[in-house]
């Protein structure tokens, strides 16, 4: 849908992961998850307001369950499970005296970390993001003993810049040392450009721009997303994707079409307080691919 440049690119050096014997992660003191109902009960008696969201898949067939635990309108933490209610991992979020957000930390079922992702800031901006993904796999040992191993690790730095109205106007991606994964060990680089009400309308990837996203609007709504490739000086568009909202200005559906072909979409539900009630994603022949239906206890 999005930064489909840098993204797709990150996405492939991930899975480029080899074997490497010394590679190390942390692990939790916990030992036991506990299942949905415990969670949800639990919940309820500390105050937590909760959002469950079941994914099933085009036949209507349940996949999973994700919970998300709010104090004060503020994520504290998330939890997985399967359709059995059996939890397969959790997620904490740090903040510090001001709100803002330090740490990011998921463990698989084992609690073992499988991601963790710290933040660093001067006055309200981000400045350097440090995210690091925990390959972690299952094997049987001679005596037929199921483990689960570290293989690799993969650990990516973010580091941004700001113009002087504290808008973000440069950002470089990199790959970090400690990292055990056979990738490139290269760099990426976006500019950020705004227009005089200060929206972006323009991020380009690479020292000399060569491809582009230019952005749309209609007033604060954005309206499309246009991505281009740039060569032998000329411009070709690559992707182009689409947004329609409701009278709320809500996020209705969104489209994206390349060489244009619809290429996938969504679309999204509300209840009458304005929370999500289903998000359903499309393929390229317009048949729903998965979807996700929203409950919420307060």
């Amino acid at each position: 849908m999005r930064k489909k440049i840098v993204s797709v690119a990150i996405v492939l050096l991930f899975t480029c992961l080899v074997v490497y014997e010394g590679a190390k992660a942390p692990v939790s003191d916990d030992k036991e998850l506990p299942n949905l109902e415990t969670v949800l009960k639990e919940a309820k008696e500390d105050g937590y307001t909760v959002r469950k969201s079941t994914r099933y898949d085009a036949d209507d067939t349940a996949k999973d369950i994700h919970i998300v635990l709010y104090s004060e309108e503020q994520e504290v933490k998330s939890l997985s499970f399967d359709v059995m209610g059996n939890q397969t991992g959790y997620g904490l979020i740090k903040r510090d005296s001001g709100g803002r957000i330090i740490l990011d930390i998921g463990y698989n079922r084992d609690n073992q970390v499988s991601r963790k992702r710290t933040y660093e800031y001067v006055g309200n901006n981000v400045i350097t993001e440090h995210s690091y993904h925990y390959d972690y796999r299952g094997y049987y040992d001679d005596s037929g003993e199921y483990h689960t191993k570290c293989w690799g690790i993969y650990h990516e730095i973010y580091s941004y810049e700001y113009d002087e109205q504290g808008r973000k106007s440069f950002m470089w991606t990199g790959i970090g040392e400690d990292t055990t994964a056979d990738v490139d060990p290269g760099f990426y680089t976006s500019y950020f450009f705004y227009d005089e009400e200060g929206r972006i309308i323009r991020e380009e990837f690479g020292e000399f721009g060569e491809a582009y996203i230019a952005y749309v609007y209609d007033g604060p709504l954005l309206l499309k997303e246009e991505v281009y490739w740039v060569a032998d000086g000329a411009n070709y568009c690559a992707s182009v994707t689409e947004y329609e909202y409701d009278e709320e200005g809500r996020m209705l559906k969104w489209a994206e079409y390349e060489e244009d072909y619809y290429s996938g979409g969504a679309e999204y539900e509300y209840d009458e307080k304005g929370r999500m009630l289903k998000y359903t994603q499309f393929r390229g022949n317009h048949k729903p691919l998965q979807y996700w239906t929203y409950e919420y206890f307060d």
